[in-house]
């Protein structure tokens, strides 16, 4: 696991200062007046501050969603890792109107990023009957019948380590669809999935 430093400092339009995290996109939402028309709202108005990092390394693997550490700020929706794992992107977001009201918003703390040594490639043939173990993890095709969405793979375990879920089906990769669930549990979802995968 490596632990991310934020130290910002941010004149609302330019970013002054990071340190390994570079700041890479500011957002910033006063309050509108109470009961303002949904057709008046500009498209994607969020009240508060947004401000977003980007991050270059090596075998990064997912954010620790509950390690921010940084006074009053959340972390925001959908942090990003991409497949290689060398980079990284994470909002993080804090209520309140600071427009014309500050020079300056100052950001201190940290974000921990799941991170490894190496990595490791397990494969399996699943099957719709029952679960198996597949590594430190337990996987089981889930179909519905006539459902579009939510044909996939159920996976179990310590989600935050799964770096990429890949399906083959009569050796032809199968375009990923998204993921849902919740906790340790997972469905990878896969168009034109069938048993045996």
């Amino acid at each position: 696991m490596k632990i991310i430093l934020l130290s910002t400092l941010v004149g609302l339009t330019l970013p002054l200062f990071a340190n390994e995290a570079k700041l890479i996109m500011v957002s910033a939402g006063a309050g509108l007046p109470e009961g303002v028309d949904f057709s008046a709202k500009p498209m994607g108005y969020e009240f508060g501050t947004k401000l977003t990092f980007f991050i270059e390394g090596k075998n990064l693997i997912s954010f620790d969603k509950e390690s921010v550490v940084a006074d009053g700020w959340k972390l925001g929706s959908f942090p990003k890792v991409s497949k290689d794992g060398t980079q990284a992107s994470f909002t993080i977001t804090k209520k309140g109107n600071f427009m014309n009201k500050l020079d300056a918003l100052k950001v201190a703390g940290t974000i921990a990023l799941n991170s490894a040594e190496k990595t490791e490639k397990v494969t399996a043939a699943v099957t719709v009957k029952e679960e198996q173990n597949l590594g430190p993890y337990t996987v089981q095709l889930k179909i519905k019948a006539g459902a579009e969405w939510g044909n996939g793979v159920t996976v179990k375990g310590d989600l935050e380590n799964v770096k990429q879920v890949t399906v083959k089906q009569d050796d032809k990769v199968l375009k990923s669809s998204g993921w849902g669930g919740f906790n340790q549990q997972r469905t990878y979802n896969f168009k034109g999935i069938k048993d045996g995968a």
